[in-house]
C-alpha cells in the first residue's frame, strides 16, 4: 500500500471532530497537538514512548501492565514497578526531597558516598508516635 502526504503550510491545523475539538498544527517553529478541552486527550499502546526529536534517546516510556520510566540526558532515573518506585542515582547528589518551605534541599541521598543527608531542623523521626527523634539544629 503505497503512502500518501498531505502538506499543510505553518500555522494551517488539520482539525478533527464536529466542534474542530483536536487541532493538529505547526507554527513556524514548535508542533502542537492540541485538544479543545471537550474531554482527555488519549495515548493508546502496549507500550508509549516519548523521545527526542532526533529519536537518539527516551524521555519517558510507559509499558502496559508495567513500568514507567523517566530518563534524564538518556540516564533512566526514575522507574515504577509492582513493589515500589526506584531511583537510580549517580554522581554526588542523587536525589533529594524538599518540603518547598525551606530554601534548598530537606534530605539528600548522596550516590557517590552513600550517605543520607538532613539539612538543619529537619527531623528523622521514629515510632508510631514520633517517639524518639534524630535532628541538627544548626548550631
Amino acid at each position: 500500500m503505497a503512502l500518501t502526504t498531505i502538506n499543510w503550510p505553518d500555522s494551517q491545523k488539520a482539525l478533527f471532530g464536529t466542534g474542530d475539538d483536536l487541532e493538529i498544527y505547526h507554527s513556524g517553529s514548535d508542533s502542537f497537538i492540541k485538544d479543545a478541552g471537550t474531554g482527555r486527550l488519549l495515548l493508546l499502546g502496549s507500550e508509549v514512548d516519548l523521545l527526542k526529536s532526533d529519536g537518539g534517546e527516551y524521555l519517558i516510556t510507559a509499558v502496559e501492565d508495567g513500568a514507567v520510566q523517566l530518563f534524564f540526558d538518556g540516564a533512566e532515573r526514575l522507574k515504577t514497578a509492582s513493589t515500589g518506585v526506584y531511583v537510580r542515582a549517580s554522581g554526588s547528589s542523587g536525589f533529594w526531597i524538599d518540603n518547598q518551605e525551606n530554601a534548598g534541599k530537606d534530605i539528600e541521598f548522596i550516590a557517590n558516598g552513600d550517605k543520607l543527608r538532613f539539612s538543619d531542623g529537619v527531623k528523622a523521626s521514629f515510632g508510631t508516635g514520633d517517639d524518639f527523634e534524630i535532628y541538627h539544629d544548626g548550631s
